[in-house]
Parts: C-alpha cells; structure tokens; sequence
C-alpha cells in the first residue's frame, strides 16, 4: 500500500509543483520540491531494504554450505540442508504480492510516476 501511494503522491506533487511554478511562491516550491525528496528517498530506502535482504539470504546460504555439514549430527545436517534449499532460491520480497520490492523496481516506480505526471500535464 505504501509503494502504491508514494508513487500517486509523486505524481501529484509533481504536477502540482510545476502549476505553481509560475507563482513564483519560493516557499511553495521549495515545499514540494522536498516533499517529493523525502518521498523518494522512502521508496528507495523500502527497494534497497528489499536487496540487502536478498542479498543476505544468499550469503547465509553460502556459509551454510561451506561448512562440514556432513560431519554433523543428521538432525543439525538436516536443518542446515534445509537452510541451503530455502536460499538456493531465494524468496522476493513484494509490495502485497503485486511487485517486487528491488532497486529494479524503484527505477519502475520513478518511471511510472513521471509518465503520469507527464499525462496529467498533457490533459490539463
């Protein structure tokens, strides 16, 4: 829900930042100009969250096979064979199921919300 509304918001602050750009209202401009930083910097703080957590569940998978896992007890081999599974492919952190949460997916959203804010420029 949250990557959903940031990406409206960045539209419409957008827009509404380049409408009240004739004003010439300093402290207005600046405003939105802010607000769609510090909404974007949200966006890319939840997609490079999403990576690092990626990234991390590889690593322990890796170490998890690096180790004598065949000298082990079998009950302790058996969880750590099945740590190596789970990270041998790693689970995608989503946005409710709908997308991917990845720098990929950041670079989609800014896209997304500058096409619209493009649309809504051309309809009004």
């Amino acid at each position: 829900m949250e990557v959903i509304c940031d990406t409206l918001l960045l539209c419409f602050l957008g827009y509404y930042c380049i409408r009240d750009f004739s004003v010439n209202d300093a402290a207005t401009i600046f405003t939105y100009v802010m607000l769609i930083a510090s909404i974007s910097l949200n966006l890319y703080l939840y997609c490079h969250i999403g990576e690092v957590l990626k990234e991390q569940c590889q690593t322990v998978g890796k170490a998890a096979y690096m180790i004598d896992w065949y000298k082990l007890p079998a009950k302790t081999s058996l969880d750590l064979i099945m740590i190596m599974n789970m990270s041998a492919k790693p689970r995608q952190l989503t946005a409710g199921g709908m997308m991917e949460i990845s720098r990929i997916s950041f670079a989609s959203i800014m896209k997304t919300s500058f096409a619209y804010l493009n649309m809504l420029r051309t309809v009004a």
